[in-house]
């Protein structure tokens, strides 16, 4: 399918499912649960219809309930499981050997709001001409309550590394789960674009077929897999009892090998990976990790990332490499 026939179509289902649930037509039990964006395939400039479901009997209800428009439809329907894990762990991992009382900042450090939990330090960035860096709200703003300057840590207790500037907020018109900590003075790193000792490109991806990325954050450390799915307008439900639509989000399965002892394929990302920077074998920069579902090959989890220009957009912020 073309580029512009699967946009089409996925903003008319969507425009049907929002009048459904504001003026149930079809019903408490029926209401359509689904998320839908772009497909990307192997073959340069061939697009599929993607659909997320919770269950198989979601599954089954959007096939019957748009039998009509899904005909000659190249269709990408995958069932994302009921469970939604917002990527911040009560844990840490811990300082490497030698590690002192004060530590180098670098991508994929643990970060956390001073009273919640641990994510990963994204990218870097300048935000009107002050330098810090880049994580989930979720991450840095404790609960959604922005505060100017509270203290951002790392993963060593009471090292204050940097103190908010700016977030998005996650309750009212969203735009994306993202904040923006200001450095403390003299923690900003000589070479902020070094991912794992190997430097971010400057050029962005295209996302054009289906890409493979990696992503090194501070749980999983280093993992891979490839970009299944763009643009999708979705729910996302966090912990603290409230559903967030977003309406640009790009999906990433793992595409990691089976691991013993029970052959299961690895997660592209864990609790505690949130704020990771995904990008390309090639090193281009493509968005912040901010989500995880359950669904992917093996039940290995599909997560969810924020594109890098809607991010530098909402906090006014540019990527530093």
């Amino acid at each position: 399918m073309q580029l512009e026939h699967v946009r089409q179509l996925g903003k008319k289902l969507y425009f049907k499912k929002g009048l459904a649930e504001a003026f149930g037509l079809d019903g408490f039990l029926e209401t359509p649960r689904f998320g839908i964006g772009v497909g990307l395939t192997d073959e340069e400039g061939k697009y599929r219809l993607a659909v997320r479901v919770p269950n198989e009997e979601d599954a089954k209800w959007f096939r019957k309930k748009y039998a009509n428009e899904l005909q000659g439809v190249d269709l990408d329907l995958k069932v994302v499981g009921e469970l939604n894990l917002p990527q911040a762990s009560d844990t840490a991992s811990p300082p490497a050997a030698g590690v002192g009382a004060v530590q180098s900042l670098t991508i994929g450090m643990p970060v956390r709001h001073v009273n919640g939990h641990a994510g990963t330090l994204g990218f870097f960035a300048r935000r009107n001409g002050t330098q810090g860096f880049v994580s989930c709200n979720h991450v840095l703003v404790h609960n959604d309550m922005f505060k100017q300057g509270a203290e951002v840590h790392g993963v060593i207790p009471n090292d204050v590394i940097g103190r908010l500037s700016a977030a998005t907020k996650l309750r009212f018109f969203p735009k994306a789960d993202c904040a923006f900590a200001v450095v403390t003075n003299g923690r900003f790193p000589a070479n902020p674009g070094l991912v794992n000792g190997t430097p971010l490109s400057t050029m962005r991806p295209v996302l054009t077929t289906s890409l493979v990325v990696r992503k090194f954050g501070q749980k999983t450390q280093q993992t891979v897999g490839k970009i299944t799915a763009f643009g999708i307008s979705q729910d996302f439900h966090y912990q603290e009892g409230f559903a967030v639509t977003f309406t640009d989000v790009i999906e990433i399965e793992s595409t990691a090998p089976p691991a013993p002892p029970f052959n299961h394929v690895p997660t592209f990302a864990d609790p505690g990976d949130s704020g990771s920077l995904v990008y390309t074998e090639d090193m281009k920069p493509v968005g912040l990790l901010f989500f995880e579902k359950t669904g992917g090959p093996d039940n290995s989890g599909l997560s969810y990332a924020h594109p890098l220009q809607a991010v530098e957009k909402a906090l006014n912020v540019t990527l530093l490499s």
